[in-house]
């Protein structure tokens, strides 16, 4: 989620001519903190809030027909994140931003119109210039520590093709290739505990090593269903399926050799859907203060969230 940091969350509102824009800051908790008003901000009403970190805001700010990166330094004031407003400050020009941003003291990444990667030096100012990704279309899916997992569509022809599953480190100049057999809408997580990433991938749940650069199988998959979404509860991996919305999970410490099903999680979801009668989609599963939270689709209207405690 690129609108929190550790203390608190930053929902943009505007009116229907964005002409009375602010920003709704509230704690991690939900507590409202303050309305912080933008109007006119960098001499224009056209802006965007892209990322938050504990140090800054990032905005996407419209001049002239042009998309600028600025930067708005944060402080801490009685346990909140107060923005310096007054304080914004031109980055960089980035005309091609489309989606997926993140950004350190050092270096801003995101993913332009056409799907490509680009990193910004802050210090040099200037981008580097990435080797290794191959012309297909880029997508960021995730971080663990100081690496960037990407997905791509497939490259090649027709029956030949590769994926660029990949990951990209931090302040390198390189993107390189975990398993090319790996699909863009392949289930993924990162394990930023272990270094590693894993992934669903037909028969098998697999891990990649981002220390050894290594690949191995982490447990079969046998069931006749595919893997939707996966997340990381308490060394635990907990598996959700796509069709029969089973739920499964294995040991990360090794010691277990075959997945085990969640028999109460999944009778849990089995009888929320009955008794308000509808199906859920799941969109996506994360933990958020140690309870499992999962993000659906009610008939495909609207999203829904739900928190389980194992």
């Amino acid at each position: 989620y690129n609108y929190a940091n550790d203390y608190n969350v930053f929902i943009q509102i505007s009116e229907d001519d964005k002409s009375n824009c602010c920003l709704d800051e509230y704690t991690l908790d939900g507590k409202f903190v303050r309305h912080i008003f933008t109007n006119n901000f960098c001499g224009t009403k056209y802006w965007y809030l892209l990322y938050v970190n504990n140090e800054e805001l990032l905005f996407s700010v419209s001049i002239d027909e042009h998309e600028y990166l600025y930067t708005v330094p944060l402080v801490l004031v009685d346990g909140s994140s107060f923005p310096q407003m007054e304080k914004a400050e031109k980055i960089v020009k980035i005309e091609e931003y489309d989606s997926g941003l993140y950004a350190d003291k050092n270096y801003i990444i995101f993913a332009d119109g056409m799907s490509q990667i680009h990193v910004y030096d802050r210090k040099k100012k200037t981008f580097v210039k990435i080797k290794g990704i191959p012309e297909t279309n880029m997508y960021l899916s995730g971080l663990v520590g100081k690496y960037f997992i990407l997905s791509s569509k497939p490259y090649k022809e027709k029956g030949k093709e590769k994926y660029a599953f990949s990951y990209y480190k931090i302040g390198s100049d390189q993107i390189h290739i975990m398993d090319p057999a790996c699909y863009t809408s392949a289930a993924a997580i990162g394990d930023k505990k272990r270094k590693q990433v894993i992934y669903a991938l037909r028969k098998g749940i697999w891990t990649y090593d981002l220390k050894q650069d290594k690949k191995k199988r982490l447990v079969k998959w046998n069931k006749k269903d595919y893997v939707s979404e996966m997340c990381i509860w308490k060394d635990r991996l907990f598996v959700f399926t796509g069709e029969k919305d089973e739920v499964y999970s294995y040991s990360l410490t090794g010691k277990e050799k075959q997945l085990h099903y969640e028999k109460e999680l999944t009778e849990t979801l089995k009888k929320f859907e009955q008794q308000n009668d509808l199906e859920l989609v799941i969109d996506s599963v994360d933990v958020v203060n140690n309870k499992i939270c999962i993000h659906s689709w009610q008939d495909d209207e609207y999203l829904i969230y739900l928190c389980y405690d194992p």
